[in-house]
C-alpha cells in the first residue's frame, strides 16, 4: 500500500463522513418538524362545562350545544362522541355521528347537541366524551339538577249550585159565584 492509495481512501471516507452527515441532518430537520406540527395539533371545545340547571323530574330540558372547532393543520375526524359518567341515562346526545365519523376541515367545527332528564331528585353528573383519529380531545363535563314539581295554586272552584225543588202551590184564589140577571 502506498501512500497515493491511502490519501484516496481518506478522501472516500470524508466524502462518505459529509454525506452521512446531511442525511442526519436531514432527517432531524424532518423529525424536528414532524414533532412541531403534531404539538401544533389542538382542538378547542366550547364549552367545556353544561350546566343544565334545575330541571322537573321526567321532564326534558331545553339542548344546549357543545362546538369542537378544528385548530390543526390538516383534517380531523371525529369516530366517537359517548355519554359516560354516574348519570349518563340522564343525559341524551340528540345529534349522533354518522358511521365512519365525521371529518373537520382546519377551522372548521362540528356542534354536538344535548339535552337533560333527570331521572332522580337532586345533582346528576355525567360527560360527553369525543374519540379522534389523531389528536385527543377533552370531554365536556354535563351538570344538572333534578328537582320536583312544584304544585300551582288552581283557580278556585266554584260549586255547583243546583236549584231548590220546585214546590206545587195549589191554586188558592178564592171561587166567586155569581148569578147575573137581565133586567130589561
Amino acid at each position: 500500500m502506498n501512500i497515493s492509495s491511502l490519501a484516496n481512501g481518506s478522501v472516500r471516507l470524508n466524502r462518505t463522513i459529509v454525506l452521512l452527515a446531511a442525511i442526519a441532518v436531514t432527517l432531524m430537520a424532518y423529525m424536528s418538524f414532524g414533532a412541531k406540527t403534531a404539538d401544533a395539533q389542538t382542538v378547542t371545545l366550547d364549552p367545556t362545562t353544561v350546566d343544565f340547571g334545575a330541571v322537573v323530574l321526567d321532564t326534558t330540558s331545553t339542548p344546549q350545544t357543545v362546538t369542537i372547532t378544528n385548530t390543526t393543520a390538516g383534517p380531523l375526524t371525529i369516530t366517537g362522541a359517548t355519554l359516560s359518567g354516574p348519570n349518563a341515562g340522564d343525559f341524551t346526545l340528540l345529534n349522533q355521528l354518522p358511521v365512519g365519523g365525521v371529518t373537520i376541515n382546519p377551522n372548521g367545527t362540528v356542534t354536538f347537541d344535548v339535552a337533560f332528564s333527570p331521572s332522580a331528585l337532586g345533582s346528576r353528573v355525567a360527560n360527553l366524551d369525543f374519540t379522534t383519529t389523531t389528536v385527543p380531545v377533552s370531554s365536556a363535563a354535563l351538570t344538572g339538577t333534578g328537582v320536583a314539581p312544584t304544585s300551582v295554586n288552581s283557580a278556585p272552584t266554584i260549586a255547583k249550585v243546583s236549584p231548590a225543588p220546585r214546590s206545587k202551590v195549589k191554586d188558592t184564589t178564592p171561587t166567586i159565584k155569581a148569578t147575573v140577571r137581565d133586567r130589561g
